[in-house]
Formats: structure tokens, C-alpha cells, sequence
């Protein structure tokens, strides 16, 4: 928070932060399986939780599957049925009250059982020595767990209810939570996808929602904690499942295949990323992922040979209107990003096509292009001088100020202050025309 990192969740793109949430949610889901199941095992990742599904499914207790069955049905129904009605608090209300009046923890339902009453006792923690390594990586590990799993389903969230957050904030708000937890030894404080749903589902809205449920359980660890004795682990998991099927984006991925097969890669990826090599490394997949569609993308930037159609005003991609027609002896040529190392081939080899024998002069419509790295610089020049050597005059047209500037820094400064730079097209054209 202090080094301002948290805007770095900012160049996470849409897919690999949907990606992500739904890959997570995928993997809470299979660990929630087996306790539904009535299983003594739940796994700590997904295959490990699919070979207990698997290979102890007839070990399964049918009554503990049949109420969390159930309880998934009924929650998921009544979400569309009756959305109102907080349905998962009154299934688990109903659940309590037949596992303490049917005593199911006797058919070997898995209940919440004897919960601890009182807050941990406040004290220093450790300095010794020997533990500051540990520490530190540990720490470390946790910050970067912290970012992963809990910055970034916000920032998923944020975008599914349409509300911006403030990545810092977060950031600071999860360090203190954890410096004081560790006072009282608690575990590292962050958020929950599944408790984030549950939210959601509930049309949670303001931080009141927090509030109350830190309130409640406060007042359940000071003093009701033999109200949860009965609590069927089967219908919390139930719960949990039916809170987290609808975050899993699968429409997304849908418009992503209509729309960009790469972006719907890029989903995949971070997806199945976070499902086989867990919550950090499937971010770091997406990311990488995203990054080279961006360079890819940039790399395949669209080139237009652009010319007039009679009677309109303005100049049009020659490809894209057939009617359009070239103005002899002129190539007016666009270049739809910034210049740099990995497009800046695509750039050249599009203009010398489309230079013709008869070619007198070339205008770049520069409107599009933002800056110009070093490894550019050096070949624009090439350029330029292959241009002044074929005896071709050249204008930049429609330069942004961003671009003159860039121009400057990289020494390119006589472009701007040799005239070769014109307001619009048009001037280009007219002061082409007049030295004629």
C-alpha cells in the first residue's frame, strides 16, 4: 500500500480477472464436495479433492449427501423463484433444528460441533532472532497470497456490480487487519470468494453487511457459541456450492469466443491456471498470457492506404470501401498504434507496398500513433532517408502533441522543426500542391 503497488490490478484485464474468479470458485467448489458427501477428507487442491470424490464416492454418507443435495436445489431455485427470500439463512436455520431434533450427528452427519467460547488473549509476538527469517518469507508469501486471492476477486466483483475500488486502500486495510491479528495470533486476514458471494447472493450492497456479521459473530464467540453445536456441515457446504455456481463467468467466456478467440484463450488460461497450479500461479499465467496477446495485438496494429470518394468529405481505408479512390501520385498512409520495436516491420513493409513508381509524396496520418520507442526511432529515420533517397516528399498529418514530444526526446526533433509536420491531410495536400 505504501509503495502504491495495488495499481498494478489495474493491467489485469477483464478475461484473466473473470478467468480467475471462476477458476477459484471451481476450486472452493471441489473441496466442498466431500463435505457434502459426509467424506473425512476434503483435499487441498482440485485433483487431490477430485480423487476423493472419485475414489471414496460409495464411502459416501447418503444422508449428508442427500441434505446437501438438497439444500442446493432449494437455494439455487429459490434465487430465481423468490430472490427476496434469504433462502440460504432459512435452509440453515431448518438444517440446525433437524440435526438437533433428529440428533443426525447419531447417523454420522458431520455437524459444526463444540465451538471454543472467548477471544484469544492479546500478547507480543515473537522477536526472537531465529524467527525473522522465517518471518519475512513467510509474510512475503502471505502478502502475495493476500494480492491474489483477495485483491483481485474484488477488483471481479467490483466489475460484475458495476463500483470502483481503491486498490490501496485494500492494501492497507488487509496490512492492518494483520498487524493487529498478530497480536492475538489469529490467522492472516484477507477476503473470501465464497463469503464475497454469499454476499452478493444476500444483494449485500454497503460495508453495514460487514458490520452486522462481525457483530454476530462476535456475540457468538463471546457468548452463543452452543447455538452453532448443530450446524450440518453438509448445508453450510450446500450453501457454499450454491453461492459460488453462479460466480463461475461462464457467459463471459461465451461472448469472449464470439468476440476474440485470443481473449477467450486468455480465460482459459487463467482459469485452468489457478485450478492446476493454484491461486498465484494461474494469476501469473493469465497475466503473462494477456501481455503477449497485448504485444501480439500491437505487433498487428491495421494499416490503411487511405483516398476520397467523390462527393464526401474525409478519406477512407481504400480496402474497406471499394468506392474510395487513390489520389494519383500521393500515398496517404495510416498506422493505427504506437511505434516500437516488435510492429515497427509491419509499419515499413505497409508503406513500401503501397508505394507505387509514380508515388511524388507520402503522408503519414499520425492521429493514431502515441510515441515511438528507441529501437523505432532509429529505423524511422531509415525510412525517411530510403524516402528522400527515391526522391518521395513525406508529411506527418494529425500529430498529437504526446507524439511531437516523444519525437523530440528520441531525436527526431527535425521533423517538427524542418516543417515536415502539418495540422491536417489537407494542409499536407495544399502546401504539396502549391509548391507544384
Amino acid at each position: 500500500s505504501i509503495l502504491k503497488l495495488g495499481r498494478f490490478a489495474k493491467y489485469i484485464s477483464a478475461p484473466v480477472l473473470s478467468g480467475f474468479i471462476s477458476g477459484l470458485s471451481v476450486s472452493i467448489i471441489m473441496g466442498q464436495i466431500p463435505k457434502i458427501m459426509g467424506l473425512k477428507e476434503s483435499g487441498d487442491s482440485f485433483f487431490s479433492s477430485l480423487g476423493i470424490i472419485f475414489g471414496q464416492f460409495f464411502q459416501s454418507n447418503w444422508l449428508s449427501l442427500a441434505m446437501g443435495v438438497v439444500t442446493i436445489i432449494i437455494v439455487i431455485s429459490c434465487k430465481k423463484l423468490i430472490p427476496k427470500v434469504p433462502m440460504s439463512l432459512v435452509v440453515l436455520i431448518i438444517g440446525t433444528m433437524a440435526a438437533y431434533f433428529f440428533k443426525l450427528d447419531q447417523y454420522n452427519v458431520d455437524i459444526v460441533g463444540k465451538i471454543p467460547v472467548g477471544f484469544p488473549s492479546l500478547g507480543l509476538p515473537d522477536f526472537a532472532a531465529s524467527s525473522w527469517t522465517l518471518a519475512i518469507g513467510g509474510g512475503l508469501v502471505c502478502a502475495i497470497a493476500t494480492f491474489a486471492g483477495s485483491l483481485l476477486p474484488s477488483e471481479s466483483f467490483a466489475m460484475r456490480n458495476k463500483y470502483t475500488i481503491d486498490d490501496n486502500r485494500e492494501l492497507f486495510a488487509y496490512g492492518a487487519s494483520n498487524f493487529v491479528a498478530a497480536f492475538s495470533g489469529s490467522p492472516p486476514a484477507s477476503a473470501s470468494v465464497s463469503r464475497t458471494a454469499a454476499n452478493e447472493q444476500f444483494r449485500g450492497k454497503t460495508q453495514m453487511v460487514s458490520i452486522v456479521a462481525a457483530t454476530i459473530i462476535a456475540l457468538i464467540v463471546a457468548f452463543l457459541s452452543g447455538l452453532l453445536y448443530y450446524m450440518p456441515q453438509p448445508v453450510l457446504s450446500g450453501i457454499v456450492f450454491a453461492a459460488l455456481v453462479g460466480i463461475i463467468d461462464v457467459d463471459v467466456l461465451k461472448g469472449l469466443f464470439k468476440i476474440s478467440r485470443r481473449e477467450a484463450t486468455v480465460w482459459i488460461v487463467a482459469a485452468v491456471g489457478t485450478l492446476l497450479v493454484g491461486v498465484i500461479f494461474g494469476v501469473l499465467l493469465g497475466i503473462v498470457l494477456s501481455f503477449i496477446n497485448v504485444v501480439s495485438r500491437s505487433m498487428q496494429s491495421p494499416v490503411a492506404v487511405l483516398g476520397v470518394i467523390e462527393g464526401r468529405h474525409g478519406y477512407f481505408d481504400l480496402k474497406r470501401n471499394p468506392e474510395a479512390k487513390p489520389i494519383p501520385n500521393i500515398v496517404i498512409y495510416r498506422y493505427s498504434a504506437s511505434l516500437f520495436f516488435g510492429n515497427f516491420g509491419k509499419f515499413a513493409d505497409g508503406l513500401k507496398t503501397a508505394i507505387q513508381d509514380d508515388t511524388k509524396l507520402v503522408i503519414f496520418e499520425s492521429s493514431a500513433i502515441i510515441n515511438i520507442d528507441t529501437t523505432s526511432t532509429e529505423s524511422l529515420k531509415d525510412l525517411l532517408k530510403w524516402l528522400d533517397e527515391k526522391g518521395i516528399e513525406y508529411y506527418f498529418a494529425d500529430i498529437i502533441d504526446h507524439l511531437k514530444t516523444s519525437f523530440r526526446k528520441h531525436d527526431l526533433g527535425f521533423i517538427i522543426d524542418e516543417g515536415y509536420t502539418k495540422k491536417t491531410v489537407e494542409d499536407a495536400l495544399d502546401d504539396f500542391y502549391r509548391k507544384k
